[in-house]
C-alpha cells in the first residue's frame, strides 16, 4: 500500500478541504466516536474474529449454517451461535484471548492514528470497542483517564458533557479489560443488543444524550446502517453537525455524501484500502493546531523516519557541521597532505 500524502487526501473528494478546516476549527470541543478500524493493526474487526472462532471450533454442517449469517451481516446472531455452541463460559475465555492486551505492539501503536487520539482530543471519548487499545494509547502518551465507564455510568457521562477536559472513555458496548467470565460485560450477542438496546433503555438514553450534546467525529468506523447508526438518526436535531472520516471508492463519493446527509455527517473522504491516510490527517491537524505537540513526536508517517531529539542519544547532535578547535598544526598537516597532488604512493 503506497503511503498517503496529505494534499492527495484533500484533493481526493470535492468537500474534504471545507471539511477538514471545520474539524480543526472546532477539533478542541468534538467527541471522538472510536471504531473497530482503529484497532485494526492489533485486533480483528467484528466479522472477522467471529469467522475465526467459527472456522476453529464449528463441524462443517455447523459452519454452512454459521457462514451464512456473516455473509447476511447477520452478526449478532452469529455471535448468539457461537455462544450456545460453544457455551458460555468456553466463549468468553475464547474472547479473552483473541483481545488480549498483551498482543498490543507498542512500537506499532505509536505509528497509528490511535496514538495522536490523546494529543488532539480534550473532551471525552466513546467507543464500541471493548479491546484496550485506547486505554494503552493513552499509557504511551504518559497520560491518564480519569475514568472509564460501561453502561450503567450515566451520571459520570452527563457530568463529562459539561466538563472542559474530562478524560473520560466511554465503552458502550463493554470492557474486554473488566474480564469476561460472563456475558453481562459486553455487548456482543442477539440477546445481549436485545436487552441493552430496547426502548427506552439507559443506553439508548445515554448515546441520544451524548450525539445531541457536542459535534460526534466518527473514526475507523464503517458508518453503514446499524443500531447506533439508528439511534443517531433518531436524535439528529435541526442544526446539529457531525464529522467522519473514512475511505470511499472514487466512483461512490456522491453516493456516500447522500447516505449520510440524513444523519447529519459531514465526511473527509480518503481512497478505499489506504488506511494511513487517518495517520496523515491526524498529523496534520497536531502540526496546525497543537504545533508543540507536533513537534515533540517522535514518529512522523508524513516524513516515514523516527525523529531524533537531541537527547535520544550522547553523540546526537542538530548541525551539519561544526568549528574545529585546538591541534592547528595538526589541522594544517591534514590541510597540506589533502592539498597535494600525490596523495598516496
Amino acid at each position: 500500500m503506497r503511503k498517503a500524502e496529505f494534499n492527495d487526501i484533500i484533493n481526493y473528494a470535492p468537500s474534504n478541504h471545507l471539511i477538514y478546516e471545520k474539524i480543526k476549527k472546532n477539533i478542541r470541543m468534538m467527541i471522538p466516536f472510536i471504531g473497530a478500524g482503529m484497532s485494526a493493526f492489533s485486533f480483528p474487526i467484528w466479522s472477522n474474529f467471529l469467522e475465526g472462532i467459527g472456522k476453529k471450533y464449528l463441524s462443517t454442517n455447523q459452519y454452512d449454517d454459521f457462514s451464512k449469517l456473516i455473509d447476511d451481516k447477520k452478526f449478532e446472531d452469529a455471535a448468539s451461535m457461537l455462544e450456545r455452541m460453544l457455551g458460555k463460559a468456553n466463549f468468553y475465555a475464547v474472547i479473552n484471548e483473541i483481545f488480549s492486551e498483551s498482543k498490543i505492539d507498542d512500537i506499532e501503536l505509536q505509528k497509528q492514528a490511535i496514538f495522536l487520539v490523546p494529543q488532539l482530543f480534550n473532551s471525552f471519548i466513546l467507543t464500541t470497542n471493548f479491546d484496550r487499545v485506547i486505554e494503552h494509547a493513552f499509557k504511551l502518551n504518559n497520560q491518564e483517564l480519569n475514568f472509564v465507564g460501561h453502561p450503567g455510568h450515566s451520571d459520570i457521562l452527563f457530568g463529562a458533557i459539561g466538563t472542559e477536559d474530562p478524560r473520560l472513555l466511554y465503552k458502550f458496548h463493554g470492557d474486554i479489560g473488566q474480564g469476561l467470565d460472563s456475558s453481562s460485560n459486553i455487548i456482543l450477542t442477539a440477546e445481549q443488543y436485545r436487552a441493552f438496546y430496547k426502548k427506552n433503555s439507559p443506553l439508548l438514553r445515554d448515546l441520544k444524550k451524548c450525539f445531541r450534546s457536542r459535534s460526534i467525529l466518527f473514526l475507523g468506523a464503517s458508518l453503514e446502517k446499524d443500531r447506533t447508526m439508528d439511534i443517531l438518526e433518531s436524535a439528529v436535531e435541526r442544526g446539529s453537525i457531525h464529522y467522519a472520516i473514512l475511505d470511499c471508492k472514487e466512483d461512490a463519493i456522491l453516493e456516500t455524501y447522500q447516505k449520510l446527509d440524513n444523519r447529519n455527517i459531514l465526511p473527509i473522504l480518503y481512497p478505499k484500502g489506504e488506511y494511513t491516510a487517518l495517520r496523515v490527517i491526524f498529523e496534520h491537524l497536531l502540526e496546525e493546531v497543537y504545533s508543540e505537540k507536533y513537534a515533540n513526536l517522535q514518529y512522523y508517517i508524513t516524513k516515514n523516519e523516527k525523529r531524533e531529539t537531541q537527547n535520544s542519544s550522547f553523540f546526537s547532535f542538530n548541525e551539519c557541521f561544526t568549528d574545529f578547535f585546538g591541534r592547528e598544526e595538526e589541522l594544517k598537516l591534514l590541510q597540506e597532505f589533502l592539498d597535494s597532488k600525490a596523495k598516496f604512493s
